[in-house]
């Protein structure tokens, strides 16, 4: 029996969503590293000088994004099954071998639980993106928010699973230690720069030896996990047909076409459509010679800098410690915002593809410049305003990334897309070292009251690059 292409469709969509199910690692990090941070000190392996710079394996992980270079020219080669299978590999066997990187040193952790992952989560996205562009190629914004739920409800699932795997009695970290920030990677650098760079401020590990002894085997348990959702996804997942089978998908769209057309003149204004994209078709070396591309580099990152600072970096969980003391409240919010930023990234896909995805990005980084520079006086609006505020930040925050992702098939064609996401790639792993590596620094000499109004000038930097990016189809539409 034959199987309908709106099945296929719709499949193909389910099987994205379990597929990046588990690539928000970035989010996770944040959740995990106090546990890592407490185990290997608990051995005598990390010192504590080291204590409270960790944030920088962060910005490992962005940096195996920088991956993304070569995905196309594996994909012609080998396809894009096979490409999403190796994503898969890698991801997994990140996770399964940090159960005993973890127990050796940080540097080892970097690899384990940064960079291996980072590099098979952008092979996943990628890929998954150049699948769903093609099946819905009128509809960009609005396919590609639609599959990137999967890594909101992966996060939302997986750190509650971290919690009552690891810490079910939410023990709070009881050793405090008067710690020196190291920031290893740049360290030479800030010392030159920085007259205040040793910082003395206290950090906090777990002595609890239940956590403790439950370390090692979360990674295993999120292994495991990863791996099974993920190879399960691949089943579901069909490759775009080939041109015989294109008439179908479109025929079966009816509502998407006017009732005085032929079929016949429903393919020809198909056809016309497909090549208004796959005219542009630029490989990397092109897409690196033009002008908006940098604009797009530069305003995506900024966007991310932001979203680091409030969503992987956790410090806005330590802000509202200051003034909201019970833990579980703090936690219910969390889930809360975790929750409703996926929900949302649909609405916002619709919209950029009806009205642009350039006013839809600039409409919502203008609504976070507005939120991260008042933020800090949530802690006199009640658990309500800051409640309120989180939940906001999250959806904006949420809801950007895969609208600039899928600005980039809509700029410059869907053939080398993969590739293509390099740009985004580069200025996010710039950005997010520079950020995991200067936050903490200007929270401890300057404090909250600085720290959001700083990062809040982010969002509007986007703003200005995106006033000047302007890209039409041949069409005249707009992107």
């Amino acid at each position: 029996m034959k199987i309908s292409t709106k099945f296929k469709k719709y499949s193909t969509i389910a099987g994205s969503i379990l597929m990046l199910f588990p690539t928000g690692v970035n989010y996770l990090q944040g959740n995990v590293l106090p546990y890592i941070v407490s185990y290997l000190h608990s051995l005598g392996k990390y010192q504590d000088t080291n204590i409270g710079s960790e944030v920088w394996i962060i910005g490992l992980y962005y940096a195996g994004f920088i991956s993304t270079i070569m995905t196309s020219y594996f994909e012609k080669k080998f396809g894009m099954r096979f490409m999403m299978f190796v994503g898969v590999i890698l991801i997994s066997t990140g996770f399964l071998s940090t159960h005993f990187s973890v127990q050796y040193s940080m540097w080892l952790v970097a690899f384990t639980f940064g960079l291996l992952p980072g590099i098979g989560v952008a092979q996943c996205i990628n890929v998954t993106i150049s699948i769903i562009v093609k099946w819905m190629p009128d509809r960009m914004g609005f396919g590609v928010s639609v599959i990137t739920t999967g890594s909101g409800i992966g996060v939302l699932v997986l750190n509650n699973a971290i919690m009552q795997y690891v810490n079910p009695e939410d023990i709070k970290t009881n050793k405090t230690i008067n710690s020196i920030n190291q920031y290893i990677i740049v360290d030479l650098l800030l010392r030159a720069c920085w007259s205040f760079y040793n910082v003395l401020q206290p950090s906090s590990v777990f002595t609890d030896e239940g956590i403790l002894a439950r370390t090692p085997y979360l990674f295993l348990l999120l292994g495991s996990i990863t791996v099974l959702v993920q190879i399960v996804s691949i089943f579901f997942i069909y490759i775009v047909p080939e041109a015989d089978e294109e008439e179908q998908i479109i025929l079966e769209k009816s509502d998407h076409w006017s009732p005085k057309e032929t079929d016949r003149d429903k393919v020809v204004n198909f056809r016309t459509d497909v090549e208004s994209y796959a005219a542009s078709n630029l490989n990397l070396l092109q897409v690196l010679r033009q002008p908006s591309a940098y604009l797009l580099m530069v305003a995506s990152s900024f966007y991310l800098g932001a979203t680091l600072v409030v969503s992987a970096t956790y410090k806005v969980q330590s802000f509202g410690e200051q003034f909201i003391k019970e833990d579980s409240i703090l936690t219910n919010i969390g889930g809360v915002a975790g929750f409703m930023a996926p929900i949302f990234r649909p609405i916002f896909g619709i919209l950029a593809d009806k009205i642009s995805h350039k006013l839809c990005l600039i409409s919502m980084c203008a609504v976070l410049v507005v939120l991260l520079e008042t933020f800090y006086y949530t802690q006199y609006m009640g658990v309500a305003g800051y409640s309120l505020w989180l939940v906001l930040l999250m959806v904006h925050l949420g809801g950007g990334q895969p609208l600039y992702r899928s600005t980039i098939p809509r700029c410059y064609g869907v053939e080398n897309q993969s590739s293509n996401q390099t740009i985004l790639s580069f200025g996010y792993c710039t950005v997010a070292i520079g950020i995991s590596l200067t936050a903490p620094l200007i929270l401890s000499k300057l404090g909250w009251f600085y720290l959001f109004p700083i990062i809040g000038i982010l969002p509007l930097l986007s703003i200005l690059a995106l006033a000047v990016f302007n890209v039409r189809l041949k069409d005249g539409t707009r992107i």
